[in-house]
């Protein structure tokens, strides 16, 4: 079944489905289907409003709180006119399917009208019935349409509707008449587009003034989900005009807004002005700062008083999971993941200020170090040392305050590819409609946002590229199309006066008739260039739309922005680093824990000590490396590392394998036998620690993958294992 989407508003009253029906021409017919529940008297009242003024040729009332003896009165009141022919094909106690016949119209279908039972168990039932009329039945080959109440849909996306009933919770609901692909077809025209309609044709006749932003590209008004939102200015010709759409909107579909839950914003009016203006549409005056979808809005920029509410909800959810036990590794795990993605939802809409990032950034630290929200006062290290790879020493945080330049990145490459996007289009008309966005100088007249869009031109030339196609989006003189970057950079200010070409002149602008039409060479740069343009194909008008790419590692470019892959690109990368938490270090730390090593119970616990030293580690060691002919064990994980990068020219490649797997295995074994008698009080023998690490090895060999044939991949694996059992002599 497909989804028929209708526009929705909150509802007051009857709650009802309605499908228009138009055919196809010649027959220019109309109706309208529709299910209603009238199980109230203003259910009822509006239901007759409904039928009065639209006239619909049938439809069905879903009730089921009518006794049998008024079913008489009730039948006897369908309105006039309905003149149908009808067969019920099945009947349940929560759906009746019925094919219909419109004699004046000449047209059949199916119509399925649903009244959903309240439990889950109970709607399983119903759906399995339609799933059954589906495949069993020639229903499906006919136009088919199931309409009415189905309480909660069979599957979707939760948390999308509520029903307020905390005994009979329902999250998720079917707002939509569904159809099938047949219906489709024979009823191309088949759904209601009311409100948009309504106020485009309002605004077109200049019943109500539209906002001086608003009108190139023309935005009347925006909906998500059950939200209107509508511009205009402000007289009081606006406000009766956005006042008959709604009345006539509502007459239409039934559909009326929820006047509590309404507000009006009004700009350069006194509050009495504004008291006057907004008893038109009977809502309230509203004020900024304020809220929607979880994002502020504000007609002034951004600052951190404006954003102290999203901060204090930051701040409170982070409180919340201070009284659970949480691990140190579902701290960071919470802590990247679900508060970080809040700041990076917000960050995709707003430019927010430094300040904002670096209050996340403590109260993330706090929450991390200190188990609370108030300060992270006596961390032993730098919240932005945390905020490193794990490879370099931190535990994979994002430090926001550096990261705000991704978000800003991502806003200016949206404002070169995001061409369906409305704020987009908005801001090419009214920022950049005289001068492109490279040749736009920082002034204060520009909002926040659009500044710091314009502060990092330079940072997002040496990151972006263009694909020429038409050449009608790239610039000729500031996008990199070119090996040589951008042209500005590679011949100099001088350049459009040269080359007779606009600072701000596209690629297509440089191409006459086919071929490119650049004026004779007057340097060498200019030779370079005109050289170069030999070998590129000009633009062609049905090339289709020019490509923009960005930057990858290795020089590499994408159709795709990575964040990660840009902040890999810009931070400053710190040397890799290997440590392990031993009892030094933790003393260091300020931490009271004893220092002695509890492998051998006399000497102070060290790295040099715990892997090298320690009479325990040694013995392990002896064991293996006077195997293959060396009686003096590593010192220290430097010589480890430098042994394993520059292993002995005269080992062969399966040798040199088996050693590293031996290093490898023998420090992570030490390492765990520590562990184990720190945390469990479990003692291993060090000839249990041979074995141990013995069969490791043998299980590693025996995984290693080869890019040879089976036959020589067998080989392989055998001369390992023969050689390490040669070497070592170990038996399982």
């Amino acid at each position: 079944m497909q989804e028929v989407p209708q526009k929705r508003m909150e509802r007051r009253g009857n709650y009802w489905r309605e499908l228009s029906i138009k055919n196809t021409p010649p027959k220019d017919a109309s109706a309208a289907l529709l299910a209603i529940g009238l199980n109230s008297q203003s259910r009822q009242d509006m239901a007759k409003a409904w039928i009065i003024s639209q006239r619909p040729l049938f439809g069905a009332f879903t009730e089921t709180h009518i006794s049998i003896s008024n079913s008489s009165r009730v039948l006897s009141a369908i309105p006039r006119g309905w003149r149908v022919s009808l067969v019920v094909y099945k009947e349940t106690a929560q759906c009746v399917t019925c094919g219909i016949f419109l004699e004046a119209e000449q047209v059949s279908f199916t119509v399925s009208f649903v009244y959903a039972m309240n439990l889950r168990a109970e709607r399983e039932t119903l759906w399995s019935e339609l799933v059954d009329i589906d495949i069993n039945t020639p229903l499906a080959n006919s136009p088919w349409a199931m309409v009415g109440d189905f309480n909660q849909i069979l599957r979707g996306l939760l948390y999308s509707w509520s029903n307020r009933q905390d005994s009979s919770p329902v999250s998720k609901r079917i707002d939509h008449a569904l159809t099938n692909d047949v219906w489709v077809t024979a009823f191309p025209d088949a759904f209601s587009e009311l409100l948009e309609p309504l106020l485009d044709t309002v605004a077109r006749e200049s019943r109500f003034g539209l906002h001086p932003q608003c009108e190139n590209p023309l935005i009347t008004h925006l909906l998500f989900a059950d939200d209107l939102l509508d511009f205009s200015e402000g007289s009081e010709t606006s406000m009766e005009g956005i006042k008959e759409v709604l009345d006539q909107f509502k007459v239409l579909s039934g559909l009326d807004m929820n006047a509590a839950k309404s507000e009006v914003f009004f700009s350069g009016y006194s509050d009495s002005e504004a008291a006057a203006l907004s008893s038109i549409l009977e809502v309230k005056v509203g004020s900024f700062p304020t809220r929607y979808l979880e994002l502020p809005l504000n007609s002034q920029r951004l600052s951190i008083a404006v954003l102290e509410p999203f901060l204090e909800k930051i701040r409170k959810k982070l409180h919340s999971y201070t009284v659970k036990f949480l691990s140190f590794a579902g701290k960071i795990k919470l802590v990247s993941s679900v508060f970080y993605g809040m700041v990076n939802f917000s960050s995709q809409v707003y430019m927010l200020p430094k300040e904002f990032y670096s209050k996340v950034d403590s109260l993330c630290s706090a929450f991390l170090w200190r188990n609370g929200t108030q300060s992270a006062v006596g961390a032993r290290v730098a919240w932005k040392e945390v905020c490193k790879p794990k490879c370099e020493g931190g535990l994979g945080i994002r430090f926001l305050s550096e990261f705000e330049v991704v978000f800003r990145l991502k806003q200016a490459w949206n404002l070169f590819t995001k061409e369906d996007s409305l704020w987009i289009a908005w801001v090419r008309q009214h920022i950049f409609a005289r001068k492109s966005f490279w040749v736009t100088n920082d002034a204060a007249r520009f909002s926040k946002s659009i500044r710091s869009l314009l502060q990092i031109k330079p940072l997002l030339a040496s990151f972006l590229r263009c694909r020429i196609q038409n050449g009608k989006s790239a610039s000729f003189w500031w996008d990199a199309w070119t090996e040589l970057g951008p042209l500005i950079d590679f011949i100099g200010t001088a350049g459009p006066r040269l080359f007779r070409l606009r600072s701000d002149a596209k690629v297509s602008e440089a191409v006459r008739n086919g071929s490119w039409n650049i004026p004779s060479a007057r340097s060498e740069r200019s030779e370079e260039l005109q050289i170069l343009l030999t070998g590129i194909t000009p633009p062609l008008p049905d090339s289709g739309r020019d490509t923009y790419l960005w930057r990858l590692p290795g020089g590499s470019f994408s159709e795709v922005f990575s964040s990660k892959e840009t902040w890999e690109q810009l931070r400053v990368a710190s040397p890799r680093v290997n440590w392990f938490p031993t009892k030094d270090r933790l003393i260091r730390w300020g931490m009271t824990v004893s220092d002695v090593c509890p492998l051998c119970s006399v000497e102070q616990e060290s790295h040099q000590h715990l892997f090298f030293s320690c009479t325990f580690s040694r013995e392990v060691w002896l064991f293996f490396v006077s195997r293959i002919g060396n009686d003096n064990p590593p010192h220290n994980l430097t010589d480890v590392v430098d042994y394993l990068l520059h292993p002995p020219s005269t080992r062969n490649r399966h040798s040199q394998l088996i050693l590293k797997l031996l290093f490898q295995q023998i420090v992570y074994a030490i390492w765990r036998e520590r562990n184990a008698r720190i945390f469990t009080t479990t003692t291993t023998p060090a000839v249990a620690i041979k074995r141990a690490v013995d069969r490791a090895i043998r299980d590693r060999l025996l995984m290693f993958p080869s890019t040879d044939s089976t036959s020589s991949l067998r080989r392989a694996i055998r001369d390992r294992l023969l050689m390490y059992q040669f070497a070592f002599g170990i038996k399982s």
